[in-house]
């Protein structure tokens, strides 16, 4: 059996097009997206057009704005960050050597700015309570370390949110990202793992 060809929706702009129409549309928001890196998916039924920006020659991690557009430019969708980051003063990094001690010590120095996966079925990860029957005892073991290559590092910003649950501030901060090879226990960050690169005396709840 043959698929029958791709249609295109009459009046869709080129990608070009999709560009030009989305960068118009964001100027007119307010949005200065010179610099971003942009990428464009779709191209039969629709555009999706994506700025990434970069901040002081380095990249914005979950600051991608996104626009939506069908026939004749006209916008369906878009996404992103209304607000432009304000300067709040220069901390000192950690060294690379540091920032892999915090890599090594997970979730608490990661700062993902993406969406989290959730369990099967959507909803949180199940947790059994403690069984209060007895247990049989079994002998301690020592599980094998995992060894997993950094194959690459490069300095970001990333957005992050403080731990006062009532704070509307968001902080972007500088941190390391890792690209690491197979074994990698966070494959859903995908091209990097990002470690807060920020001195330990600027940190707080540590």
């Amino acid at each position: 059996m043959t698929c029958p060809p791709t249609t295109t929706v009459p009046g869709l702009p080129d990608r070009a097009g999709a560009e030009r129409y989305a960068r118009d549309f964001l100027s007119r928001a307010g949005l200065d997206v010179t610099g971003a890196t942009v990428g464009a998916t779709g191209g039969s039924d629709g555009w999706t057009v994506t700025f990434s920006p970069a901040l002081d020659g380095l990249p914005v991690l979950g600051g991608a704005t996104s626009v939506t557009l069908g026939a004749h430019g006209v916008v369906a969708a878009a996404s992103g960050k209304l607000a432009p980051p304000v300067d709040s003063g220069s901390y000192p990094l950690v060294g690379v050597a540091a920032a892999i001690d915090r890599l090594r010590q997970g979730w608490a120095w990661i700062v993902y700015s993406g969406p989290v996966p959730l369990a099967a079925g959507g909803g949180a990860v199940p947790v059994e309570p403690p069984s209060t029957s007895p247990q049989p005892t079994t002998p301690a073991t020592t599980a094998a370390p995992r060894i997993v290559r950094i194959t690459g590092v490069h300095l970001a910003l990333a957005w992050a949110w403080p731990v006062a649950p009532r704070s509307d501030t968001a902080w972007l901060v500088p941190v390391y990202v890792f690209a690491l090879g197979p074994g990698s226990p966070y494959p859903f960050l995908g091209g990097g793992v990002p470690v807060l690169g920020v001195a330990d005396a600027y940190v707080t709840g540590r």
